[in-house]
Order: C-alpha cells, then sequence, then structure tokens
C-alpha cells in the first residue's frame, strides 16, 4: 500500500483530487485484505483528511474518519486516537454540528500526551471554536485561553508556527463576539505586539 501512497500523493501534486480519492481507496482495500489494521486506520484517516481539507467535503470525510475511529480505538494506540477524533470533530464543526464534535474533541484531549503541544494546540482550538459555535462564551474564551498556551509552547519548539498569532486572534475574536470588548483589545494589542 505505500506505493499507492506515492501515487496518490504525486496526483495531488499534479492537482487531481478524485484520482488521489481513488488511490486513497484502492489504500484502504489494499490494507484491509491485508489485515494490517494500523494500515488500514491511516488509510481511512487519510482518505477522510483529503476529502475534509483538499475536497472541502466535510459529509463525505465523515464515513471513512468513523471507521478509522473503530480500528483506532481497537488498536488503542493513542496517537491515532488523538488523530482521527480531531479531525472528525473538525469534519462535525464545518458542518455546524457542535453538539457531536465536543465528544469527538474531549475524546482527543483526553489521551493526547501532556507535551505532545501541536495535538494539544489543534484540540483546544477546535473546542474554543465548537463552545463559540454554541454561544458558550466563558467555555469559548477558557479555551482559546488554552488555545494561546500551547501554541506558545510549540512556538517555542517549532519558531515557524503561525499558530501562536492564529491564537491571538481567535481570543479576541471569540472575546469581541461575547461582548468583551475591552478583553479582545489586549488581546489584538498583544498580537501588534508579537
Amino acid at each position: 500500500w505505500v506505493y499507492l501512497d506515492d501515487l496518490a500523493m504525486a496526483t495531488r501534486d499534479a492537482g487531481d483530487i478524485a484520482g488521489m480519492d481513488s488511490l486513497l481507496r484502492e489504500r484502504v482495500t489494499v490494507a484491509h485484505r491485508a489485515r494490517a489494521t494500523e494500515a488500514e486506520c491511516f488509510s481511512l484517516y487519510y482518505l477522510g483528511w483529503s476529502r475534509l481539507d483538499l475536497r472541502h467535503d466535510p459529509r463525505a470525510a465523515l464515513a471513512p474518519l468513523t471507521r478509522s475511529i473503530a480500528l483506532a480505538e481497537e488498536i488503542g494506540s493513542p496517537y491515532f486516537i488523538t488523530m482521527v477524533y480531531e479531525r472528525r470533530a473538525r469534519a462535525f464543526l464545518q458542518l455546524g454540528d457542535f453538539r457531536r464534535a465536543e465528544p469527538d474533541i474531549r475524546r482527543a484531549l483526553s489521551v493526547t500526551a501532556a507535551n505532545d503541544w501541536y495535538s494539544l494546540t489543534e484540540a483546544h482550538q477546535t473546542l474554543a471554536q465548537v463552545y463559540e459555535g454554541l454561544g458558550k462564551w466563558p467555555d469559548a474564551v477558557r479555551e482559546s485561553d488554552l488555545f494561546r498556551w500551547n501554541a506558545r509552547e510549540l512556538h517555542k519548539a517549532w519558531k515557524d508556527s503561525p499558530m501562536y498569532m492564529m491564537s491571538l486572534r481567535a481570543g479576541g475574536m471569540i472575546r469581541w463576539k461575547a461582548g468583551w470588548h475591552a478583553a479582545a483589545r489586549e488581546s489584538f494589542e498583544m498580537m501588534v505586539q508579537t
């Protein structure tokens, strides 16, 4: 199935997203027939990721991500569990289904290592967006603060990461929408100083 991954990436680079989808589906089939559970789990995740992030079709991403979640839970790998639940939560978020996104992102957070700054940053960003969508402003602000804190830690390890600046903007926007304009201005001033 590795050769299918290389072909899928080459197809993506050529701009043929439909062709990439076909190759990724073939990769899932090959991994399943070989009873290579981890490869099948990752292949399903990758198929869901491509449908969500490249085709911008969150509804089409749900089926492979849901199958990937079942396999990740069977494998018991915190890495896979974090990855697939976080991505499905993003699909629900894009569909405006905040109530289904919340438990997925909470499950991802429950197994994320305390020093996995990237996963923690992404998860708290997603959870802030979920609470923003639900109009739970105190929860959204709390999660945007956790997003910022983890993004700052991530920035220490990965200097080129844009996540810290994104977290300042998100915190400001959430506070502004909540009506906390003075606090929002503080976030925006931090952005200017960074």
